[in-house]
Parts: structure tokens; C-alpha cells; sequence
């Protein structure tokens, strides 16, 4: 149940009296509610694209993802990139050329 203060205003002659509740906001649909969750339980990602492989492999070192809390997520892939919005067919990003990308993902504390 939730919270309730009670108080008492005086309005002329006679105290009225009413109750507040505190009702906690949170997601209004089970959707949200889900989506809430996927996101609480998810660690933290950063996906670096590059044209070669070599610079989107040193990209660990070169900004020291590691003393930062990340570890390279799977494998350096070369892939085609493509963006939804709505109902919309996907749009091929980059003007449909494939890039290499990196994962790194903060490793659990």
C-alpha cells in the first residue's frame, strides 16, 4: 500500500479532512516496464567503426578502454550498417560500404 499523510485543514467552522497518497511513477505500460529492465540489467557498450581493421583493432589501446573498465566484446567484423525509423524500410548507412566494427563492453565491477 502506499503511503498516506493524513492532515487536517481548517476551512471556517468545521476541519475538513483528507488523505494524500504517494504513488511511486514508474513505467505506465508493460512495455516500458520491460524495457526498464533490459536496460538495468545491460552493461554499458561502445561500438567504434572504422574503414581498416588496424585502427579499429588499436582502438582499445589508444584510449585505454581497458583502465577504463572495458574488455573487447567478440570479434572485429567487417559489416554493412542499416537504419529503421518506424514503419520505414531499413536505409543502408555509409552509402552501403561495409566497416569494421568493435565492441567493448564494461566488464561487471
Amino acid at each position: 500500500m502506499a503511503a498516506a499523510a493524513w492532515e487536517r485543514l481548517s476551512h471556517g467552522p468545521s476541519p475538513i479532512e483528507y488523505r494524500v497518497e504517494c504513488v511511486p511513477q514508474g513505467p505506465s505500460t508493460d512495455e516500458d516496464k520491460m524495457n526498464e529492465k533490459a536496460k538495468a540489467a545491460e552493461p554499458e557498450r561502445i561500438t567504434v567503426l572504422a574503414r581498416e581493421f588496424t585502427p579499429a583493432a588499436v582502438e582499445y589501446h589508444r584510449r585505454k578502454m581497458g583502465a577504463r573498465g572495458y574488455e573487447l566484446e567478440g570479434r572485429i567484423t567487417k559489416r554493412k550498417f542499416f537504419m529503421i525509423e518506424g514503419a520505414d524500410a531499413p536505409k543502408e548507412l555509409f552509402n552501403g560500404d561495409p566497416l569494421y566494427a568493435v565492441t567493448f563492453v564494461r566488464k561487471e565491477p
